[in-house]
């Protein structure tokens, strides 16, 4: 969409809810989380559109709220893979999810400091 609100592009055709969505600051690249039973997980778009990427399966869980890096090269995101919410990383191509928390209550929203 442009600033003035003109020219809007759906860039999503999933059912379901679609969620807070992070620019990737070094690209035209946003993140995204779904959260219904036949796409649980943190997807990449490009920003004028195009294929979605469906980089997480929450298989195991629900992968939600993904935040881009400041340099771009990472995602973090909250996950119930492990029973409750704890933060994950990952590069932002999908690979090397590592868990950063492990605490009894929930960690939710996950931000990077600069």
């Amino acid at each position: 969409m442009n600033v003035d609100g003109t020219s809007v592009t759906r860039l999503t055709t999933q059912d379901g809810n679609v969620e807070l969505p992070s620019w990737d600051p070094r690209s035209r690249t946003i993140a995204y989380s779904t959260s219904f039973a036949t796409a649980n997980g943190i997807h990449v778009v490009n920003a004028t559109g195009g294929a979605v990427t469906r980089l997480t399966f929450g298989a195991s869980g629900t992968d939600m709220w993904p935040t881009f890096s400041t340099d771009g090269t990472a995602i973090a995101f909250a996950s119930s893979r492990t029973g409750n919410l704890e933060i994950h990383s990952m590069a932002a191509n999908g690979t090397g999810v590592t868990r950063l928390t492990q605490t009894s209550s929930n960690n939710t929203f996950p931000r990077w400091s600069r």
